[in-house]
């Protein structure tokens, strides 16, 4: 079962792997896990300006969803931010004069929108989680309809 700490919703490769009859593909998990570290470093960063590297670690050890507790190995660091900049168009660069503090330098234009909303929407999620004991007292919107008719849309929009 999937613990129920953190700030994003409780859900371990562990527990994905095993999820009774839905299988996924472990590329899959991931690659969903990968988005979903990217997206909670980029609003970590954007909650708090600038962090060093031993401040994200105490971070991540808490956000247990992610880390198992586990400290953050450098290499998935980097790894992650090379990440970030390829799928969101967020650069994030180490301040090597105030003590070695990462910040988000810039985030791609075209690509700001998608990420603010990415990160809202995992928040909005998040929220909801942490919310079950009070569910029977929020009123939660349905979400957008039409979803199914974007790719078309899309597609019309591009051939002409």
């Amino acid at each position: 079962m999937a613990e129920e700490t953190g700030h994003w919703p409780a859900v371990s490769c562990h527990f994905l792997k095993n999820r009774g009859n839905t299988k996924q593909p472990m590329s899959t998990i991931v690659e969903n896990h990968k988005l979903r570290s990217c997206l909670w470093f980029v609003s970590l960063l954007k909650e708090h300006r600038e962090l060093t590297f031993d401040q994200i670690d105490q971070y991540w050890q808490q956000e247990t969803a992610l880390s198992d507790g586990a400290p953050l190995p450098k290499r998935t660091f980097h790894d992650r931010l090379n990440s970030i900049q390829d799928i969101l168009g967020v650069i994030i660069s180490c301040n090597r004069r105030n003590g070695y503090r990462w910040y988000i330098e810039t985030m791609d234009d075209d690509k700001a929108h998608l990420t603010d909303w990415l990160i809202s929407s995992f928040s909005i999620g998040q929220l909801i989680y942490e919310a079950q004991d009070v569910r029977d007292r929020v009123l939660i919107e349905a979400a957008p309809q039409g979803m199914q008719y974007y790719k078309t849309i899309v597609d019309a929009l591009h051939s002409h």
